[in-house]
């Protein structure tokens, strides 16, 4: 399962569109934001429901993706999930904020259905290998 957080709709049937189109049979849980996100994870019964991995857009309402990250690694089930940032942001003060919160990989929202789908199987490759290099 994958977890993906972000408040644009648009980008949500782009993503979703592209991992459908390569055939990824991932199931995919969205959440419009941070809190949530958090929420869901509070919940004992949802448990369960763990993610492989977790894209999350950084510029939300309410709470950004970053101050997310942190509290999400708090959390004991959270703390070696791969995380994925995907932002319009190439700010080199989002990106450094991000990994010191806890992000494994930051990418750039593509501005074009291709660009979503190489996207999209960038990430399924890095996720590959990073489960790969840490054993689990």
């Amino acid at each position: 399962m994958i977890f993906i957080i972000d408040d644009d709709k648009e980008d949500l049937e782009l993503i979703t569109t592209a991992f459908d189109e390569l055939q990824a049979n991932e199931e995919i849980k969205f959440f419009e934001g941070g809190l949530e996100l958090l929420e869901f994870i509070k919940d004992k019964k949802n448990k369960a429901l763990a993610p492989s991995y977790i894209i999350t857009d950084l510029k939300m309402p309410a709470m950004d993706g970053i101050n997310m990250v942190e509290k999400l690694r708090e959390h004991p089930d959270y703390q070696v999930v791969p995380i994925v940032m995907l932002s319009t942001s190439n700010l080199i003060y989002d990106i450094e904020r991000a990994y010191k919160a806890g992000v494994n990989c930051y990418l750039i929202k593509p501005d074009t259905f291709s660009g979503w789908k190489s996207t999209v199987s960038t990430i399924r490759i890095w996720v590959s290998r990073w489960y790969k290099a840490v054993g689990a």
